[in-house]
């Protein structure tokens, strides 16, 4: 099981949609274990809650150790393509290190930033992209189907 599919949810519900139902919270969930399963992956929670009390039975087991340290510096000083994308990315993983629960920032070493100039900047770049993208892939449906 990854914790992905929870942070994915956390980051649309901060950035997206703070009023998605619990009903479609769990209807993600249960998507991605299809996907998950087709994959080859078993037994895996299918409901907000069950990710959540999986993540909680397994926390113990979690270690920040060498190898950890190594790829989380990796993700942090991963150069870009360019230059000019430097602030970008630095509110990008700003706003990544945001999703995580206290726990995990405590466990990794990151340092936390101030929430507010994160959350802003990054509902601010959200934005930005859907404009330039042309709204977001449920927006475009929305509007094919209008």
């Amino acid at each position: 099981m990854s914790p992905k599919p929870i942070s994915f949810l956390r980051a649309y519900l901060r950035y997206r949609d703070p009023t998605l139902s619990r009903l479609d919270q769990d209807r993600y969930f249960a998507e991605n274990v299809v996907v998950a399963e087709r994959l080859g992956a078993r037994d895996l929670p299918d409901s907000r809650a069950a990710t959540e009390a999986w993540l909680r039975d397994v926390r113990h087991e979690l270690r920040c150790d060498d190898r950890t340290r190594t790829v989380r510096d990796a993700l942090l000083q991963q150069p870009l393509p360019n230059p000019l994308l430097k602030g970008f990315g630095a509110l990008n993983t700003a706003a990544a290190i945001d999703l995580l629960p206290p726990w995990a920032r405590t466990m990794l070493e990151l340092q936390d930033r101030p929430r507010i100039g994160v959350r802003s900047g990054a509902h601010g770049m959200a934005r930005v992209l859907r404009w330039a993208l042309g709204g977001s892939t449920s927006d475009r449906t929305a509007r094919a189907q209008g």
